[in-house]
């Protein structure tokens, strides 16, 4: 590779780590700035007093010009039009010694300000590219449940696997009889589940190993969730996380749900007890199984959906 080459890739690499870093820059160069202008205000005031005497002197030099010119024709309003004068020079000796600092101070307010403005317009890309995809992959789900059913849909979706299981069951008299049955296996690896799906296990608050009372608990929180939504008109997912002792996630501070109690259809919370994965929570639902998948129906982002702000500002 020529050296002209070199240079010109290593310019532009450079570039683009700056462009990527600005915001952090900016703000970094924001706060040294403040802090700056703050000490050079302190050197400042300590060199106030020698010109505030200089100003006073002038005013006094003035002041006598005055009375003794009275004799050779100096006239009083020759003396307001020259103390004019002099106050808008003292005034301007008093402000630069603070010019510099107040200059440093305002370049360092543009740099946050500019830091800001750059995460606000990055923000907003975020959030428009987000919703382009989650549009794109709802309108492929509808593809596929129009063209193969939603059974499909949800095997692809969410890993589901049909794999025959020895099961051991007992009968009325005691005996116990094996035999196989054919269940629906869940990869138990989020990634490939949902964005938003956890498991209720043992790390969660209220959970028990009778899954029978953990069934109650979450219907309890969903129709919780669902009173919360239906009064204030929206809902976080991480507000829906935090009632079930689940800790919060970046994606649930932006998604979650809101209400259109002018529609025809009414949003509802729901934790996807009963239709996860083609009823993969049946063992759970049966009282087999403590351990349950929650796949929550978020809306998606709605902290810049419009209907947001109108909430809001009715507030």
């Amino acid at each position: 590779m020529k050296f002209g080459t070199k240079v010109k890739r290593l310019a532009s690499i450079s570039k683009l780590k700056l462009k990527k870093h600005s915001p952090e820059i900016l703000v970094t160069l924001g706060v040294v700035g403040t802090v700056g202008s703050a000490v050079m205000a302190c050197v400042a005031t300590t060199k106030l007093p020698e010109v505030l005497d200089e100003c006073a002197d002038r005013k006094e030099e003035l002041l006598h010009a005055f009375e003794e010119g009275e004799e050779v024709g100096y006239t009083e309003k020759e003396y307001k039009r020259d103390s004019a004068k002099l106050a808008f020079r003292n005034a301007w000796e008093i402000g630069k010694l603070y010019l510099p600092a107040v200059t440093l101070e305002l370049a360092s307010v543009s740099m946050i300000f500019a830091s800001n403005s750059i995460h606000r317009k990055r923000t907003a890309s975020l959030a428009a590219a987000y919703a382009t995809l989650d549009s794109m992959f709802k309108e492929y789900r509808k593809n596929v449940c129009e063209t193969f059913g939603e059974d499909i849909d949800k095997d692809m979706r969410y890993g589901v696997k049909h794999e025959k299981m020895e099961v051991t069951e007992t009968d009325e008299k005691g005996k116990e009889h094996t035999h196989k049955q054919k269940v629906d296996v869940i990869d138990k690896d989020l990634n490939s589940i949902s964005d938003y799906a956890k498991f209720y296990d043992e790390s969660c608050a209220g959970w028990d190993k009778n899954p029978e009372y953990n069934i109650i608990t979450l219907n309890a929180a969903q129709a919780h969730a669902n009173s919360l939504l239906h009064a204030r008109g929206y809902l976080f997912l991480n507000e829906v996380y935090k009632l079930i002792g689940i800790k919060p996630t970046l994606a649930g501070q932006t998604v979650g749900w809101i209400d259109n109690p002018g529609s025809e259809t009414t949003t509802v919370v729901d934790f996807g007890i009963y239709n996860s994965a083609r009823q993969a929570n049946r063992r759970a639902v049966n009282g087999l199984e403590p351990v349950i998948l929650l796949d929550f129906n978020v809306q998606g982002d709605i902290m810049n959906d419009p209907r947001l702000s109108k909430i809001l500002s009715r507030k």
